[in-house]
């Protein structure tokens, strides 16, 4: 049997609720950072810098952490839906509200984080089952 792929979206979303015991508490679209988003992720948040001390030439890379945390949260987390305000106004996905929520909500982060892991872990356990076939 052959393996299908969607070329017009390699890395899809899987859709989570953010609480499993509430099917009405909304959900959220996560998925894991492919090598490309890495690559460009850390293109933009890494400095190489030389440092010449004592006739060598020693290298060394300054991480703008704050910045690569807003790009990774930006491509994981893809959409969500049934999030609403205590207005019962519908919040919108976009890159603030992302950061927003990753930064103050520690109910969403840990969710998003337990997401990621558990697509880690998925990804893991295919692999495993590839190596045996």
């Amino acid at each position: 049997m052959a393996t299908t792929f969607n070329m017009k979206d390699l890395n899809p979303g899987t859709w989570f609720k953010i609480d499993e015991n509430d099917p009405e508490s909304g959900e959220i679209c996560i998925r894991t950072c492919g090598i490309d988003d890495i690559k460009q992720i850390r293109k933009a948040t890494v400095t190489k810098k030389k440092i010449f001390k004592n006739g060598q030439i020693f290298h060394d890379e300054i991480i703008d952490d704050d910045l690569q945390n807003t790009k990774t949260w930006d491509v994981c987390i893809q959409d969500w839906r049934g999030i609403i305000d205590v207005d019962g106004n519908e919040i919108p996905c976009t890159k603030e509200m992302k950061l927003k929520f990753m930064g103050e909500s520690i109910i969403f982060a840990k969710r998003v984080t337990e997401c990621i892991a558990e697509l880690n872990k998925m990804g893991d356990e295919e692999e495993i089952i590839e190596e045996k076939n």
